[in-house]
C-alpha cells in the first residue's frame, strides 16, 4: 500500500523557517515515524509538496518518495490565500493522479497500532468519520457553501446532483482498494473546480466543499461500504490532533514525543526550523 503525505505552505509573508509552521513539521514528521514503525517493506511513503519544501526532507530519507505536486498555482492566483487550506485543494490533485491503491494521511493524523493499520490496509474505503450537517459545528459550512454554488452554476452539474445533504466526511485519512472510486472521483471534483475557479475561489469554505462534501456525494452511486475510524480514536489506535496542535499542552506533548521516538529527527528539526528560541522554550521541556 502507497501511504500518501501532501502539505504545501500556504504562499504568504511567513518564511517555512518560522514559527508558524514548527508545530505543523513536528507533528508531520511524528505521524511519519510512527507510520514507518508499523508499516512493512512492501509499503510506500510518499511525501508531496512544493520542490522548495521538499528540499528542506530530503536529507533525513524519512520518506520513500519525494514528489512535487501537480502545478496548479494558476488557478489559486486570483484567491485570496486565507480563504484556500492549500493541502486539501492540492490532495484533489494528487488523489486524482494515483494509479495504486493508496492511503493519504493528513499531517496532523497519526496511526499508533499495527493492528489498526493492517486492518485498514484490507479495506475499499477508508476514511475519518461523517461529519453531520445538522451538527452545530457544521451547520454554517457545507449547506450553505452548496446553496451558493447552486444558486450561482445550477444544480443540474453532475458533482452537484448526488450530494447527501445529511452529511459529509471527514478526509483527516482517506483511501483503500477501491482507486477506482477515489480516482474518478476526484478527477470529476478537479475539473468541476477548474471550469468554475473564478466562482469557487470566492468561497471562503471551497476546499472542505470539495474535498469532502462533494466526495462523500459521488459514494451514492456505488455499493460500497466505508470504513470509519472515528471510534479508534479513542482507543489510542489513532489521534487526529486538528487544531488542538496548536495549544500549549499538545505542543510539548507533540515535541517531546518526537524527541524520544527519533531523537536524530528532532534534532534536524531544531536544526533547520528551530530559529526562534523564544518559541521553542515555549513548547520544549
Amino acid at each position: 500500500m502507497n501511504f500518501i503525505y501532501t502539505y504545501v505552505p500556504k504562499n504568504d509573508d511567513k518564511k517555512l523557517d518560522s514559527e508558524f509552521y514548527l508545530i505543523d513539521v513536528i507533528l508531520l514528521l511524528l505521524s511519519v515515524v510512527k507510520l514507518k514503525q508499523i508499516t512493512t517493506p512492501e509499503d510506500k511513503i510518499i511525501f508531496y509538496s512544493t520542490e522548495e519544501f521538499l528540499g528542506y526532507f530530503k536529507d533525513i530519507n524519512l520518506f520513500d518518495e519525494y514528489t512535487e505536486v501537480p502545478n496548479i498555482e494558476n488557478y489559486l492566483s486570483n484567491q485570496a490565500y486565507e480563504f484556500c487550506h492549500k493541502n486539501s485543494i492540492y490532495k484533489i490533485f494528487v488523489a486524482a493522479k494515483q494509479n495504486v491503491p493508496f492511503i493519504m494521511i493528513d499531517h496532523d493524523f497519526i496511526i499508533y497500532d499495527k493492528d489498526f493499520l493492517d486492518e485498514i490496509k484490507t479495506k475499499d474505503l477508508v476514511f475519518s468519520f461523517k461529519e453531520f450537517t445538522k451538527e452545530s459545528a457544521y451547520m454554517n459550512t457545507y449547506l450553505p457553501t452548496y446553496d451558493s454554488v447552486v444558486k450561482e452554476l445550477g444544480g443540474d452539474i453532475e458533482v452537484l446532483k448526488n450530494v447527501n445533504k445529511e452529511y459529509s466526511i471527514n478526509m483527516s485519512i482517506y483511501g483503500g482498494k477501491r482507486l477506482d472510486i477515489i480516482k474518478e472521483s476526484y478527477i470529476k471534483i478537479s475539473d468541476f473546480y477548474i471550469k468554475n475557479v473564478k466562482f469557487l475561489n470566492q468561497l471562503p469554505l471551497m476546499t472542505m466543499f470539495l474535498e469532502q462534501f462533494l466526495f462523500s456525494g459521488q459514494l451514492t452511486k456505488y455499493d460500497v461500504e466505508p470504513y470509519y475510524c472515528w471510534e479508534d480514536l479513542y482507543t489510542g489506535k489513532c489521534h487526529h490532533y486538528t487544531g488542538f496542535r496548536y495549544e500549549l499542552a499538545n505542543r510539548k506533548k507533540i515535541a517531546e514525543e518526537l524527541k524520544t521516538e527519533a531523537p536524530l529527527v528532532y534534532d534536524f528539526v531544531i536544526k533547520n526550523f528551530g530559529f526562534y528560541p523564544s518559541y521553542m522554550s515555549k513548547i520544549m521541556f
